[in-house]
């Protein structure tokens, strides 16, 4: 069985709709299909609750391989927003952010998984949409552009996130092989607020965070249309998962 770990379930709201995927009456997070006996996707993993979120998968069905499919913002000028890339090396960083540097920077195994390198290959045998890169783990986003390009040159990676790291370290502890697949929604020039980041760890509605905030409404809508981009581009990579011979 594949595990598919995702933020929310409008992540992969049309691979569920067109595979008939049901809301498990057990775990309120879980979709489960008759079409798609082999896949099981888990909404929720989000920010500190991805590790959480991760052991209760391996827990309760036992996948062969779990696949985390997120977002991310983007440290180089070169990935574009809708770009998604395939986690090949993974950085992570912890701690107050004023101590994070190349040398306190953790470096954890990704596991090689070829079907999902040749899927990245042909979908965009161009490769700039579909990329196969690093990825920086941490617990926040950082804001500034300038230590987005630091970062990116430094830990020689493409993207940040804050669940990577998280799921990594579940999936090592339980021996469960992996794969992270994120998708880009913030450009290396775009700022994010203190303010939209953790609502959005808290997993807050747009609506709610308007009704907080409503001088944010331009920046939260700006946000959501890149959101769908990378949604777009995500969907053409999942709707593609159930086809591949994983470990």
């Amino acid at each position: 069985m594949k595990g598919i770990l995702v933020p929310d379930s409008n992540v992969v709201k049309s691979f569920l709709r067109r595979h008939r995927f049901e809301r498990s009456k057990l775990n309120s997070g879980t979709f489960l299909s008759n079409r798609l006996k082999d896949i099981v996707v888990v909404s929720g993993a989000m920010g500190e609750r991805s590790y959480e979120a991760v052991l209760n998968l391996v827990k309760n069905y036992s996948p062969d391989f779990v696949i985390s499919v997120g977002f991310a913002a983007s440290l180089r000028d070169e990935v574009p927003i809708g770009t998604v890339v395939l986690c090949e090396k993974l950085m992570s960083l912890s701690g107050p952010m004023a101590l994070w540097s190349n040398e306190s920077a953790r470096s954890h195994d990704v596991p090689v998984c070829r079907p999902l390198q040749s899927l990245f290959d042909n979908l965009d045998y161009k490769g700039r949409t579909f990329i196969k890169d690093g990825l920086v783990s941490a617990p926040e986003i950082v804001s500034n552009e300038k230590m987005k390009l630091w970062f990116g040159q430094e830990l020689g990676s493409a993207v940040m996130d804050r669940e990577g790291a998280l799921v990594a370290e579940a999936c090592i502890k339980l021996a469960v092989p992996f794969a992270l697949i994120r998708g880009v929604t913030s450009a290396r020039h775009s700022t994010t607020s203190m303010f939209n980041q953790k609502l959005e760890a808290a997993g807050q509605s747009i609506a709610y965070r308007v009704l907080l905030s409503p001088d944010k409404l331009p920046a939260l809508l700006a946000f959501q249309f890149r959101k769908r981009k990378a949604v777009r581009k995500l969907d053409q990579v999942v709707s593609r998962i159930h086809s591949l011979s994983l470990p």
